[in-house]
């Protein structure tokens, strides 16, 4: 049993080289997009807040060389509405980039952070 479970182990890791080797022939690099701070009830929101990042991150992508993306949502419940407050950082390899926003929709406020995120990229030295 022993044997069969590091064979698997060994199997896997060749697995993940070759993929490794095969992405960087084609020049994909898949997007590290991290989404934190969704309330429970907040969670419907999670894949287009995702999708979004991604698109957002590969379009960095051809202007530096970033290598992950991370967004921070914070709610907050006043009175009637409910307010959105996201921040924003890509990790280049030679810095960051920082952006913040916020607003009653959370939609409007993603898409703030994300272009002022690209238009930093776009202005930042490679």
């Amino acid at each position: 049993m022993e044997i069969g479970y590091m064979v698997l182990r060994r199997i896997k890791r060749k697995a993940r080289a070759l993929r490794g080797k095969v992405f960087s022939k084609l020049g994909y690099v898949p997007a590290n997009v991290t989404v934190s701070g969704l309330k429970a009830g907040e969670q419907v929101f999670q894949e287009s807040v995702l999708e979004e990042c991604r698109s957002s991150l590969r379009k960095i992508r051809k202007r530096v060389r970033a290598s992950e993306l991370k967004v921070h949502v914070k709610s907050s419940q006043r009175g009637k509405g409910r307010r959105f407050e996201i921040k924003g950082t890509v990790i280049l390899v030679h810095g960051m980039l920082h952006a913040s926003a916020s607003d009653r929709d959370l939609y409007l406020a993603l898409t703030r952070v994300l272009y002022e995120l690209e238009h930093a990229a776009m202005h930042s030295r490679k």
